[in-house]
């Protein structure tokens, strides 16, 4: 009997959604549609080990974009879900997803492709942004 309590235990898992609206905009002239759509990304943790790989909103984004030539992701709708075994207090086992909908543009003004503007610096979207000057 003990047995079977403790397993049914450990067979429960907690499941949380987030959804969340990140950016809506209008498009400019300098902006071109090029389709809508979706990326994922994903990292799994077990006991205190990990994250294994990158469940960031800018890896979900990196993977809509994919083989597109577009340059960034507008209207982003991002839904992020959380999977705990046994729960998310202790987890055994800890999945995380971040799933991302919008649509990709392309800018037609070279200028404003591929970089990011913080603090008047100049950032690699594939690096991490510098700090905010206080």
């Amino acid at each position: 009997m003990k047995w079977a309590m403790l397993s049914g235990l450990l067979m429960t898992g907690c499941v949380a959604h987030l959804p969340t609206m990140v950016s809506t905009t209008s498009l400019g002239e300098n902006e071109k549609p090029i389709c809508m759509a979706t990326g994922k990304a994903s990292s799994v943790s077990l006991w205190f080990l990990g994250p294994f790989d990158d469940d960031s909103l800018r890896a979900a984004i990196k993977d809509a974009i994919g083989p597109t030539d577009a340059d960034t992701m507008v209207n982003v709708f991002v839904d992020r879900s959380i999977f705990c075994i046994p729960f998310c207090q202790f987890p055994l086992l800890l999945m995380r997803t971040t799933q991302v909908y919008g649509t990709l543009i392309k800018y037609t003004d070279s200028s404003f492709a591929h970089t990011e503007l913080i603090s008047g610096h100049p950032v690699d979207p594939d690096s991490n942004p510098p700090i905010w000057d206080k």
